[in-house]
């Protein structure tokens, strides 16, 4: 689908309401990247209660700013990672959110080990 170009109010400003191809958030190449993140950081941890919320917010803010060295052109990022202890245990994460399927998307990876379970999100949502 070709970018389309809507006029403001103001005649010399253009806005794309589509991103261009080769800008367009990427689902895989997103997964990739979290994998890798979550490979390396939680392959050999073990749980601990007390620093659980900080590897959280850690990671989450590398995802944010690994993301954001992306081509993804006028989008913006919601990261959110969930981490819990492998004590026998299943667990199921929701999320609901409106967006345009057209521009807007989401990557997820979960990774689980003897010790933890660890599910990154990440939303694309384009800003026009």
């Amino acid at each position: 689908m070709a970018s389309k170009v809507v006029a403001n109010q103001d005649p010399k400003i253009l806005a794309l309401t589509t991103p261009p191809k080769d800008k367009k958030f990427m689902k895989r190449e997103v997964e990739k990247l979290l994998e890798e993140i979550l490979q390396r950081e939680f392959a050999e941890k073990k749980y601990v209660y007390e620093e659980a919320m900080t590897w959280a917010k850690d990671i989450s803010q590398e995802i944010q700013r690994r993301v954001s060295e992306k081509p993804y052109e006028r989008y913006k990022t919601v990261v959110q990672v969930t981490l819990t202890e492998a004590a026998g245990q299943g667990i199921r994460v929701a999320s609901r959110c409106l967006w345009d399927p057209e521009v807007d998307n989401f990557a997820e990876v979960t990774m689980s080990t003897e010790y933890i379970h660890v599910i990154a999100l990440v939303f694309g949502l384009y800003w026009e």
